[in-house]
């Protein structure tokens, strides 16, 4: 999204109308690149998981341990 009017607060959709910037490494990082690789396939994991009526979890594929 980009301001187009900022008087009137008009904000419209990037679709090439200005030019966009991509800068790797501008911020320190929080956590490694391998723990945040860890984390998001720790998520996908239990993103599987799914809950019956009664509260119980079930795998939804594959099986997960924590």
């Amino acid at each position: 999204m980009f301001t187009e009017d900022y008087l009137n607060g008009v904000r419209k959709k990037k679709v090439g109308q200005s030019t966009r910037y991509y800068v790797k490494g501008s911020h320190p990082v929080i956590i490694s690149p391998e723990m945040f690789d860890k984390m998001q396939e720790e998520m996908l994991n239990k993103a599987r998981l799914l809950r019956t009526a009664d509260g119980n979890q079930i795998s939804g594929g594959n099986r997960y341990s924590s």
